[in-house]
């Protein structure tokens, strides 16, 4: 099971010897992506099990992969695995699909403020900045359908970094997309 190691015991018929192997329970369970940038294109990744020996599963022996319909648009998609032979159980994994990012981001600076502004990004719900001044990132600002936004009394002679990344509700879900 997914719980807990099994075993398979037995009498040899030839020598009638007594034997007990351990079956290793499924215990690492990896997507080869876990984010996608949307690209029109149907995303199915490879699955890979491991057990809590090391040993690597077989897909179609060991076990079965399904995936959630569509696959393709922006959202979250669900993979199924399926236990059999001597193993059983199933596994919910998940992967999204997101927008692409701002393709550059423009800053204009006076004596005070800075204004960042950025091109559209198509199926975007929303758009968050972060800063940092240091080393720390920080949120600046919480959500905004603008693709511009002016920060205002800013501390003379510091440095700023910033980063917008777009964000799509989707299904009750946030996805979020790569900064720029």
């Amino acid at each position: 099971t997914l719980s807990k190691n099994g075993s398979v015991s037995g009498i040899c018929s030839r020598c009638f010897g007594k034997f007990k192997s351990t079956i290793y329970m499924p215990k690492t369970f990896t997507l080869a992506a876990t984010n996608y940038v949307y690209d029109g294109k149907v995303k199915a990744p490879a699955v890979t099990v491991k057990d809590s020996a090391g040993n690597t599963l077989k897909n179609g022996t060991d076990y079965t992969v399904t995936y959630s319909g569509g696959r393709k648009s922006i959202g979250k998609y669900n993979v199924t695995v399926t236990f059999k032979g001597n193993y059983s159980g199933t596994k919910q994994l998940s992967f999204t699909i997101s927008t692409k990012a701002p393709a550059k981001v423009t800053a204009t600076q006076s004596t005070s403020a800075i204004k960042l502004s950025w091109p559209k990004v198509s199926g975007a719900t929303g758009y968050r900045i972060f800063y940092k001044s240091g080393s720390q990132w920080k949120t600046a600002l919480n959500a905004t359908t603008a693709t511009s936004h002016t920060f205002k009394n800013l501390k003379a002679g510091t440095k700023y970094v910033f980063a917008v990344r777009p964000y799509v509700n989707v299904g009750g879900n946030t996805i979020w997309s790569p900064y720029t």
